[in-house]
């Protein structure tokens, strides 16, 4: 495992592109700071997969749901995040781009599967990404 090195000031979008790929850890970026999380576990990925089955067997044709799409919410400073599930078209998501913008989602959804009320909340959040059809 090599340990990545810790940039010390605000990313940019070309800096977030030039980053090698993760696998052990999910990233995202918050106001040009690189965040670090840990995978989801099983049941929280079950979630989102059951989840994102659901939508896309009631959605109309020209709507998708995908896993994890990238977003760029900001770009000064940089926010970039992947909900567990967003809504977009299906012709943007058959485009297959590297990464949306909040025009291009209808729906952004962050599944919370903690397993109490009393477990600490995640410190993840995401904006609500909505825009009309």
């Amino acid at each position: 495992m090599t340990a990545m090195t810790w940039p010390h000031h605000l990313l940019t979008l070309d800096e977030w592109d030039a980053l090698p790929e993760e696998t052990e850890f999910q990233l995202e970026i918050v106001d040009g700071v690189l965040i670090v999380s840990p995978r989801p576990m099983f049941s929280h990925q079950l979630a989102v997969a059951q989840l994102n089955s659901r939508l896309n067997g009631q959605l109309p044709a020209q709507f998708a749901a995908v896993i994890e799409g990238e977003l760029v919410i900001a770009e000064r400073p940089l926010t970039v995040r992947a909900p567990d599930v967003i809504v977009t078209s299906t012709a943007f998501a058959e485009g297959n781009p590297a990464r949306g913008r909040p025009a291009d989602v209808l729906l952004a959804v962050e599944a919370d599967t903690s397993r109490s009320a009393s477990a600490p909340a995640s410190r993840r959040s995401i904006s609500t990404v909505c825009q009309s059809p």
